[in-house]
């Protein structure tokens, strides 16, 4: 398991080793529809741009990409999404290996 280090800055950029890649990663907040996105750039090119951090469930299970079971949790709700102010601390982007994804995801 990977936890994405995050804290609740409204645009942040980093690099983070997902399974022996290098990957910047960038999460920005919307301000007006206050929900978090995050995106990863692979080489200088975008791997995945703009997806939306939702509460208990594989939020980049939908596209083609080598990052898998990237999950969102809320240690206080699995489900809910991350606030504004709780991204980070509360609400928390984990990368699982297949057999920690949760049972009947």
């Amino acid at each position: 398991m990977i936890e994405i280090p995050l804290n609740v800055n409204p645009e942040q950029q980093f690099s983070i080793e997902i399974d022996g890649a290098i990957y910047d990663c960038i999460v920005k907040l919307n301000s007006r529809t206050k929900q978090w996105s995050i995106g990863f750039d692979l080489n200088g090119e975008p791997v995945v741009k703009g997806v939306i951090l939702v509460g208990g469930t594989n939020v980049v299970e939908q596209f083609p990409i080598p990052i898998k079971n990237m999950w969102v949790v809320d240690t206080d709700d699995d489900n809910n999404d991350p606030s504004v102010d709780n991204l980070g601390t509360v609400a928390k982007v984990f990368i699982l290996e297949d057999e920690e994804v949760p049972t009947g995801a």
